[in-house]
């Protein structure tokens, strides 16, 4: 099996990184993928119920500006775990708008492919009925209920979910060059 190197500029997108190390580590190690979390079983669940994002969303812009650059210019894979804080549908579209915002600015063209965890409140009612659900270590059984209160839903997931779009990123979002005509 080759070896490969992979580039994690932080713990935290948003949280903010040295750029000469960022840089350094690119150039140094031509990392295959950048990879950065974005957030966390902790925090993530207090997130999702005031539906915000961790951080302020210029936090997102620095941070993200590099490893764009990155990776369109060197063509390095950008990989983003939960994204916003806690991989809200709603939070996955907004760094997929901050993401084209930045493309759009710098002139850069990339391939987006976008995993959203959201979960369907029937779906979740359907299997609760049905004793298709337990709990996930020792916690109190989900109930119909909960879903009902619930602001949003998300599942956790592993890493299977991005085994399938790295080596198209398909399927995917074609991020152009900006022009007065076309619209991603």
């Amino acid at each position: 099996m080759a070896e490969f190197s992979i580039l994690t500029p932080n713990a935290m997108l948003g949280y903010g990184y040295k750029l000469e190390h960022f840089w350094y580590g690119v150039e140094q190690y031509s990392p295959k993928a950048i990879i950065v979390d974005s957030g966390s079983t902790d925090g993530g669940p207090y997130k999702l119920g005031l539906n915000k994002m961790t951080c302020g969303r210029d936090s997102y812009v620095r941070d993200l500006t590099p490893i764009l650059q990155a990776c369109f210019h060197k063509k390095i894979q950008v990989l983003i775990g939960s994204v916003g804080g806690d991989g809200s549908n709603k939070h996955v579209q907004e760094m997929f708008e901050i993401i084209r915002e930045i493309a759009a600015h710098e002139g850069l063209s990339f391939k987006v492919a976008t995993i959203n965890a959201g979960f369907r409140r029937d779906l979740l009612t359907h299997r609760i009925v049905n004793n298709m659900v337990s709990p996930c270590g020792p916690v109190e059984e989900l109930t119909v209920e909960s879903v009902d209160r619930a602001i949003d839903l998300v599942a956790q997931m592993g890493a299977e979910p991005y085994v399938h779009p790295l080596p198209r990123v398909f399927p995917a979002h074609q991020v152009p060059r900006p022009t007065a005509s076309r619209r991603p």
